[in-house]
């Protein structure tokens, strides 16, 4: 889900506030892309069998910052920038 242009200002203004400027770790780059789309990891978890199994009752939606350089990526919760569905187109 895409975010629409309150969401694209709401993080570019918190990205700027709380991070500043995101030097790349792996190659000192300072180009980044930031993914309109929220992703949603879905834990895994060890179950009592012993095989893993997902827990899709569990998730947490995150925010990717990739470097235009190597394709290094992070991820900044959704939840903690305050993103909500009135962000998303």
């Amino acid at each position: 889900m895409p975010l629409n242009e309150h969401g694209k200002q709401k993080v570019s203004k918190w990205l700027s506030t709380r991070a500043g400027e995101l030097p790349c770790p792996v190659c000192a780059h300072n180009n980044n892309h930031i993914d309109m789309d929220l992703l949603a990891p879905v834990p895994v978890v060890l179950g009592s069998d012993g095989k893993f199994t997902l827990e899709i009752r569990r998730f947490a939606p995150l925010l990717a910052v990739s470097c235009e350089n190597c394709a290094f990526a992070r991820f900044f919760s959704a939840v903690k920038m305050g993103l909500t569905a009135e962000d998303y187109a």
